[in-house]
């Protein structure tokens, strides 16, 4: 004998999502270096013949 009939259901939506997380620090030595480089690089076009000292 069947009183009632249940039907259990939900919503099941997706969604995509890309989640990315920092802390605000100081940059260490080496990646301040890093950072450096790729600044002096983007602004000189002949560094090659540029001491190593010089260039930082």
């Amino acid at each position: 004998m069947i009183f009632t009939e249940i039907t259990l259901s939900y919503p099941c939506v997706q969604y995509e999502v890309e989640v990315s997380h920092f802390t605000a620090r100081k940059s260490t030595a080496i990646e301040w270096l890093i950072l450096e480089a790729i600044s002096k690089c983007e602004k000189l076009s002949n560094y090659e013949d540029i001491p190593i000292g010089n260039f930082f």
